[in-house]
């Protein structure tokens, strides 16, 4: 059983942080970390909202992108390049055509189902080359149905 029954309506963030999961190109699982939990299988994701504390940085044209295990870039739209990812920046999966959440032929948000383990894992990912510093929160609002 999951610590998320009892209510419907859940807010959890994940983070990427450099001082923490180090900048190295791959795929860092935010979910699996001490403290954090992925989503419960069940779930429908909502909306993904990722906001940058701490500037991300690169000595390589490094990029970073989030997403589950079936997606990884699913909730980000696309790698973002570190240059956009200045202190305060917000992104939002609706607003950069992000494949799990915005349908961008008919322009309408898509509810992500939780179908297994996979769909639940929270992940960011480094590509192109390493990053030097950054920070990243990045909060899922999903459903839990008491069903």
């Amino acid at each position: 059983m999951s610590a998320f029954t009892g209510s419907v309506y859940h807010v959890q963030q994940y983070l990427y942080d450099f001082a923490v999961d180090g900048g190295a190109v791959g795929k860092k699982v935010l979910s699996a970390k001490p403290g954090y939990t992925a989503v419960p299988v069940g779930s429908i994701v909502k909306a993904v909202t990722a906001l940058v504390a701490t500037a991300v940085t690169t000595a390589a044209s490094g990029t970073l992108e989030w997403g589950n295990d079936d997606d990884e870039d699913g909730y980000s739209g696309a790698a973002k390049a570190a240059g956009v990812l200045t202190a305060g920046a917000v992104f939002n999966g609706w607003d950069f055509d992000a494949a799990l959440l915005w349908d961008g032929t008919n322009d309408h948000a898509i509810p992500v189902y939780v179908a297994d383990a996979a769909d639940g894992e929270v992940s960011a990912s480094i590509a192109t080359g390493a990053l030097t510093a950054g920070k990243v929160a990045i909060m899922l609002e999903f459903l839990f149905p008491a069903v």
